[in-house]
């Protein structure tokens, strides 16, 4: 077989056989075709998690392995702590997996209407943080355990509006930097990443350093994990700050 021939069926492509001895070539060259490395991809367990770890609980625990997140408090929401924050907040309740569709978050809080939204956001707890601005773009980052397949990493547009955009790219996990950096210019929202017309582009090294970290805590915990998703992740100039997060695993007692 000629040696273009046997690198295209390594590369998975097809060769039509044109006697017996070009056959025979194929099949010793797809017996010396390596199995892939299985210890490069994080493999499925059989648990099924359903249990959700309070939010300020998975943000300390994605700040140990690098995710960037706000300054953030949990207090009663009849006497709300703001420590030594400063304003503006976001308030949120505590105990809910999709605080927004449930009316479970109120921005751009102040010191005045804090005792206001506190009670408005409907839980005895409730979590304080200090607003990021000066966003250029929203990105959607998770990883889902499946079943059948492993651990699959997914960046995409994120915000409120992420269902509505339908923008993503998926991979298994550990993907590397220049993976991830690949599926991030994929997305319809890479011209705000990299500054649309002029405006500032967000910071892609923070960014890629967030996606990092999540992979390395996702790894740590392969065994009972099973999602984790940050939405929206606020991309600035400088930073990428993770202001939502969703933790699920197979039991109360990991991570």
């Amino acid at each position: 077989m000629p040696p273009d021939a046997a690198e295209q069926l390594r590369a998975g492509g097809v060769v039509p056989f044109r006697g017996l001895g070009e056959a025979l070539s194929a099949i010793d060259a797809a017996a010396r075709i390596a199995p892939p490395d299985s210890s490069q991809v994080l493999l499925p367990h059989d648990g099924e998690g359903h249990i959700l770890i309070p939010e300020a609980r998975a943000k300390a625990l994605l700040a140990e392995r690098g995710v960037a997140v706000p300054q953030t408090r949990e207090t009663p929401a009849d006497a709300p702590d703001i420590g030594g924050m400063t304003p503006p907040f976001a308030v949120k309740a505590v105990g809910l997996a999709h605080k927004s569709d449930s009316g479970g978050v109120r921005l751009g809080v102040d010191l005045d209407t804090l005792p206001e939204a506190a009670r408005a956001v409907g839980t005895k707890t409730i979590l304080i943080e200090e607003m990021i601005g000066g966003a250029v773009a929203e990105v959607l980052v998770s990883v889902l355990h499946d079943p059948a397949h492993g651990f699959l990493l997914t960046v995409g547009a994120g915000g409120t509006l992420t269902e509505l955009w339908h923008d993503s790219r998926s991979c298994l996990v550990p993907a590397t930097r220049d993976q991830v950096r690949a599926m991030l210019d994929d997305l319809r929202i890479a011209p705000l990443l990299s500054g649309y017309r002029g405006a500032t582009p967000a910071q892609m090294e923070a960014l890629l350093d967030l996606i990092d970290g999540v992979q390395s805590f996702v790894a740590a915990h392969a065994d009972t994990v099973t999602e984790v998703e940050l939405n929206p992740v606020l991309c600035t100039h400088d930073r990428a700050v993770a202001v939502d997060a969703l933790i699920r695993t197979t039991s109360e007692d990991s991570p």
